[in-house]
């Protein structure tokens, strides 16, 4: 924990993470307690302000996301631009693909691809291959 001497203060929440490489983290708007993380080799992890952090879906797991509604939706990302949503949560087993029609365009995706929901507009979000993409419905 450290502090900034103003009061405020930061937790670390670290413990039985010391073996895993950090892609990236994001926190919902909705509820500053609800993190997800990215770790390469070792998938996406959610951790409900709790000091347990619970593998939600394999692979690689690149930068996530939360859709502007809040923790309900969550986005996640593995190797090669494979782009996946959970409806539920981000519970096990409940990731879509979201990729295919960007495998489709015949686009070569990069190892992570960028992944933005926009912070108004919710279902919004954008990611980048050779091209910027959006969709309007997650």
């Amino acid at each position: 924990m450290f502090g900034d001497g103003l009061g405020n203060r930061s937790i670390g929440l670290n413990q039985g993470l010391n073996t895993m490489q950090l892609t990236g983290v994001a926190s919902t708007a909705k509820d500053d307690h609800a993190l997800a993380a990215g770790f390469q080799d070792n998938g996406t992890a959610l951790n409900d302000a709790g000091d347990v952090w619970t593998q939600v879906a394999g692979g690689d797991g690149g930068t996530p996301a939360f859709d502007t509604t809040g923790p309900g939706i969550v986005l996640q990302q593995a190797q090669n631009g494979r782009l996946r949503v959970s409806y539920d949560g981000g519970a096990p087993g409940t990731f879509y693909d979201t990729y295919l029609p960007m495998l489709a365009s015949g686009e070569t995706p990069p190892f992570y691809a960028a992944l933005v929901p926009d912070p108004v507009t919710a279902g919004t979000v954008f990611t980048g291959w050779q091209h910027v993409w959006r969709t309007t419905d997650r």
